[in-house]
C-alpha cells in the first residue's frame, strides 16, 4: 500500500507539471505558418544601455511590403484595446466591456489562420466599419439569434473606445474562438484601415511606439538572418538620423514570444519564461526520482521476506531471467495501479488549477498527450524502480536463500539503499529550501516600501475624457466623508502593463545625450493621493488649454542621471519628445516598475485629458464596503452607458508577481509531496527494520537498555544520512536559488540559516514519521518478542 501511495503521488505530480509545461510551451504552435512567422521587435540604444521593445512604429508594415516583395506576408495590428459594446437593437441590452478588440488588416487572417463559421474571410474586413466576432462574443451580443441558429451577419453593434471613437459596426463574419494558448487573443476583429482613419498621426509616425505589432512570414526558402542583414539599410531610408542611430530591428520567432522575456509581454498577454518551465520540468523529474527511489528502497527491504520463495523457485528450476521478469511484472502491476489512481487525481488537480489561476488563464485537461505520457511513465518507472530490486533479489544463492538465518543479518542497509535514502532526503531538502526562499522573496516584495501609498486606494478605468464631467465626478465623490482624495491619471505609480515612454535631456545639452524615461500624465492631485514625497519645488501644475505643459515633476533618479541635486534641478529646462518645459518639482524615488528591475527615470505632468485613463480614489481604512457602494452609485449617474469595474491598488500590485506566485505554488506542492513520499518510505523502512530486529530489541530491554538508548540505536544512522543529504543539497540549492534571485534587482540575501532551518525541519519530520512506530515497538512486552526462541 505504501508503495502504491508513493508512486501515485509521484506520477500525479509529474503529470500535472508536464501538462502545464506543455500548455505554456505550446503557445502559437497551432498556426500553419508558425514556423515561418516572426514578430518585428526593436532595440533602442542609449548611453546607459539598451531598451527592448515589442511594439514598433505603425508605418513599418507598409514599408516592409514595399522594400521586401519576397516576403510572403506582412501584417500590422493595433491593440488589443478595451471598448464598451452595446446592441442598438435590444433596449434591455446591458453594455459589455470587452478587453480584446484587435485591429487587423487582411494579411493578418492569412498568417493567423482561424476557422470561419460565417462570412467571407477575403472580404470580411473590406468595409471600414465591419466587425468579425468570435462565436462566444456573437452569442453574448445576439443570444437569441445564435441559440435559434439564425445568422447575425449584417446585424450591428455599437462600439465605444474611450478617447478614440464611438461608432456602429456591421457584423461581417463569425469565427471560432482562438485556442486558449495563443499570445494574441481577440474577441473581435476590426479593420486596421478604420484605425488609420481615426488616428492618422500615430499610424503615420515613424518615431513613436504605441500599441502596434508588426508580423511577417518568410517564404519557404528564406532564412530570418537574410532579412535581418538588410534591415539596417532599410531603416535608414525611413527613420530620422537620430532614430536611425538608436533603433535596430530584429525578427523574433512567433513560437518564442510567450517564453522569451527579453522584450516583455505583448499587449494584452503575459510571458512565462522558459527558465520557469525548465525548473518545473526538473521538479517533476525530481519527484519521479524520489518516488522511484522510495519504491526501490521498500522493495529491496521487503525482499528479505521473500528469501525462501526465491530459494524454492531456484531449487525447482527457475532461471534468473524468469525471476527478473516476475519481479518486473509485479512492479508493472503496482505502477499501473498507481498510474490509474494518478490519472484520477491529476484530473481533479488540473480542474482546481484552472479555477484558482485568475491572472493566467489556463485550460488544462487530460487528453491524448496525457495518456501517452502516462504510458511512458508506467514503462519508465517500471524499469527505473523495478530493475535493480529484480536483479538484486534474483541474484541470491538458492541455499543461502533457504537458510533461516539469512534475514538475521540482511536488515543492514546496503550501500545502494543508503545512497537512495540520502538521495531522497537531499531532494526533500532542495525543494524545501526552494519553497522557503521563494516565499521569503515574495514576502520581501510584498512588504518592501515602494515609495508611495498603496493601501485603501481603489482604481477605476475612465470611460470618457471630458474635463468638465471628470471634475463634476470628483466633486460628487468628495462629498462622501470617507473619501480622502480623488486623482485622474494615465496610470498608477507602478506601471506594469501599458505605460507611456519618452526621452529626455537638458535643453543645454546635445541631442545625443537623450535618455529614456517613463512619463505619467496626471492631474494636480496625483502626488497627494499616492503620497509621493516631495524633495524640492512644487507639485503638478495644470497644462494650458492648448495642451502645452507648463512644468515637469521628476523623480530623483532622473535628476541623478542629469548630475544635479534636487534643488539645482528646479528651473532647469527639459526637452522630451513631446515638447519642453522646466522642472518645477522633484519627488523621492518610487518603484515605478516591478522589483525585478531598477527604478526608471520618470516625468509627471499634466497634458491632454485624453491621457487620463484611470481614477485613483483614496478611502478611509475600514470603510471600504459602504464607500464602494457610494462610488458605484456615483459612477452610474455620470457614466450610465459604461461598465463599472474597480480594483484595489494592492491587488494590482500583487498581480505583477503572478508568475513568481505560480512558481511558489508548484514548488510548495512539490516540497509537500516530496516530504510525504520521503516520510512514507522512511516509515516503511522503520517498520521493516524494527520488525526484523524485534528480538534484538527484546534482548536489549531484558538486559536493561533504556527506551532512549534503543531510539538512539535506530535513529543514529538515519540522522547521519540526513546530514549527508544536507551536505549534498545545500551547495546545489544555494547555486540554483541565487541564480533565480539574480533576476530581481531588489532581492533577499541567502544565508546559512535558511539551510539549517531546512535541516531542522527534515529532522523533525523524520522524527515524527518514525517516532510512532519506534514507541510502539519499544513499548511492547519483550517476553512476547523472545517467546518464539
Amino acid at each position: 500500500m505504501i508503495n502504491i501511495l508513493g508512486m501515485t503521488l509521484g506520477i500525479s505530480c509529474a503529470l500535472v507539471i508536464l501538462n502545464f509545461v506543455r500548455y505554456e510551451s505550446g503557445f502559437d504552435h497551432h498556426y500553419q505558418l508558425a514556423d515561418r512567422t516572426f514578430r518585428v521587435v526593436e532595440q533602442m540604444k542609449f548611453q546607459d544601455g539598451v531598451k527592448y521593445l515589442n511594439t514598433t512604429a505603425y508605418p513599418l508594415a507598409n514599408a516592409l511590403r514595399s522594400e521586401f516583395p519576397q516576403l510572403q506576408y506582412v501584417t500590422q495590428t493595433h491593440g488589443p484595446v478595451t471598448g464598451i459594446i452595446n446592441n442598438p437593437d435590444l433596449s434591455q441590452f446591458e453594455p459589455f466591456e470587452d478587453h480584446q478588440i484587435l485591429f487587423v488588416d487582411n494579411f493578418y487572417l492569412q498568417i493567423f489562420n482561424t476557422d470561419w463559421l460565417h462570412g467571407d474571410p477575403v472580404t470580411a474586413l473590406n468595409d471600414l466599419q465591419s466587425v468579425v466576432l468570435t462565436r462566444s462574443q456573437a452569442y453574448k451580443y445576439f443570444p437569441e439569434a445564435i441559440s435559434n441558429g439564425r445568422s447575425v451577419l449584417g446585424r450591428t453593434i455599437n462600439i465605444k473606445v474611450p478617447g478614440e471613437f464611438e461608432e456602429q459596426f456591421k457584423v461581417s463574419g463569425i469565427v471560432a474562438d482562438p485556442p486558449p494558448n495563443v499570445t494574441f487573443r481577440y474577441s473581435m476583429l476590426l479593420p486596421y484601415t478604420f484605425y488609420e482613419k481615426q488616428d492618422p498621426y500615430a499610424t503615420g509616425n515613424w518615431s513613436g511606439n504605441y500599441q502596434g505589432t508588426t508580423f511577417l512570414t518568410l517564404s519557404p526558402q528564406q532564412q530570418p538572418h537574410e532579412i535581418e542583414k538588410l534591415l539596417p539599410t532599410f531603416k535608414s531610408k525611413y527613420l530620422s538620423p537620430e532614430d536611425n542611430r538608436r533603433k535596430s530591428y530584429y525578427l523574433q520567432p512567433l513560437t518564442d514570444i510567450h517564453n522569451d522575456g527579453t522584450y516583455g509581454s505583448a499587449p494584452g498577454s503575459y510571458v512565462l519564461s522558459s527558465k520557469y518551465l525548465y525548473a518545473l520540468t526538473f521538479l517533476a523529474l525530481l519527484i519521479l526520482i524520489l518516488a522511484a527511489a522510495n519504491f526501490v528502497n521498500l522493495t529491496t527491504a521487503q525482499a528479505i521476506n521473500r528469501a525462501k520463495e526465491v530459494g524454492v523457485r531456484k531449487t525447482i528450476g527457475s532461471t534468473r531471467s524468469q525471476l527478473i521478469k516476475q519481479f518486473l511484472c509485479e512492479t508493472f502491476v503496482i505502477t499501473l495501479i498507481s498510474a490509474m489512481l494518478a490519472l484520477s487525481l491529476t484530473s481533479t488537480t488540473l480542474s482546481s488549477i484552472n479555477e484558482l489561476l485568475g491572472l493566467i488563464k489556463l485550460q488544462l485537461s487530460i487528453d491524448n498527450f496525457t495518456i501517452v505520457v502516462t504510458a511512458g511513465l508506467i514503462l519508465g518507472v517500471t524499469f527505473l524502480a523495478g530493475l535493480y530490486p529484480a536483479i538484486a533479489i534474483s541474484r541470491w544463492n538458492a541455499l543461502k536463500a533457504l537458510n533461516t538465518n539469512l534475514s538475521t543479518g540482511a536488515h543492514n542497509n546496503t550501500p545502494i539503499r543508503k545512497s537512495l535514502v540520502v538521495l531522497q532526503f537531499a531532494i526533500c531538502q532542495v525543494l524545501l529550501g526552494a519553497t522557503l526562499i521563494v516565499a521569503w522573496q515574495l514576502k520581501f516584495m510584498n512588504n518592501k516600501d515602494l515609495g508611495f501609498e498603496q493601501q485603501e486606494i481603489v482604481n477605476l478605468p475612465i470611460p470618457e475624457y471630458d474635463l468638465e464631467r471628470l471634475e463634476a465626478f470628483r466633486t460628487r465623490l468628495q462629498q462622501n466623508p470617507y473619501i480622502q482624495q480623488v486623482s485622474f491619471a494615465s496610470g498608477v505609480p507602478t506601471s506594469h502593463n501599458l505605460k507611456l515612454g519618452t526621452t529626455f535631456r537638458l535643453k543645454s545639452r546635445p541631442e545625443e545625450s537623450k535618455l529614456p524615461a517613463e512619463m505619467k500624465v496626471t492631474d494636480q492631485h496625483y502626488l497627494e493621493t499616492y503620497q509621493l514625497e516631495m524633495l524640492a519645488g512644487t507639485g503638478v501644475s495644470m497644462a494650458k488649454n492648448d495642451g502645452q505643459f507648463t512644468g515637469f515633476v521628476v523623480n530623483k533618479n532622473l535628476v541623478d542621471l542629469l548630475g544635479l541635486s534636487p534643488q539645482e534641478a528646479i528651473g532647469q529646462q527639459i526637452v522630451i519628445n513631446e515638447g519642453e518645459a522646466p522642472i518645477i518639482g522633484v519627488v523621492a524615488d518610487f518603484h515605478n516598475v516591478s522589483l525585478r528591475d531598477d527604478i526608471e527615470p520618470c516625468l509627471i505632468f499634466n497634458w491632454y485629458p485624453d491621457f487620463l485613463w484611470e481614477a485613483g480614489i483614496k478611502i478611509l481604512p475600514g470603510r471600504s464596503i459602504e464607500t464602494l457602494e457610494f462610488i458605484e452609485q456615483s459612477w452610474k449617474e455620470f457614466f450610465p452607458q459604461s461598465v463599472y469595474r474597480f480594483q484595489f491598488f494592492q491587488d494590482y500590485l500583487n498581480g505583477i508577481y503572478a508568475t513568481e506566485k505560480l512558481l511558489l505554488t508548484f514548488v510548495n506542492a512539490g516540497a509537500v509531496l516530496a516530504i510525504i513520499i520521503g516520510c512514507l518510505g522512511l516509515y516503511g523502512l522503520i517498520v521493516f527494520s524494527t520488525s526484523m530486529r524485534i528480538k534484538e530489541i527484546g534482548v536489549r530491554k531484558v538486559l536493561g537498555a533504556s527506551s532512549s538508548q534503543i531510539i538512539n540505536l535506530f535513529s543514529a544512522e538515519y540522522i547521519k544520512l540526513i546530514g549527508m543529504a544536507f551536505i549534498i543539497a545545500t551547495p546545489l540549492s544555494w547555486i540554483a536559488l541565487n541564480k533565480w534571485l539574480d533576476g530581481f534587482v531588489y532581492r533577499i540575501d541567502i544565508g546559512i540559516g535558511i539551510f539549517l532551518l531546512t535541516l531542522l525541519i527534515m529532522l523533525l519530520v523524520a522524527a515524527i514519521s518514525a517516532g510512532f512506530r519506534m514507541w510502539k515497538v519499544i513499548g511492547s512486552n519483550p517476553v512476547n518478542a523472545l517467546r518464539s526462541e
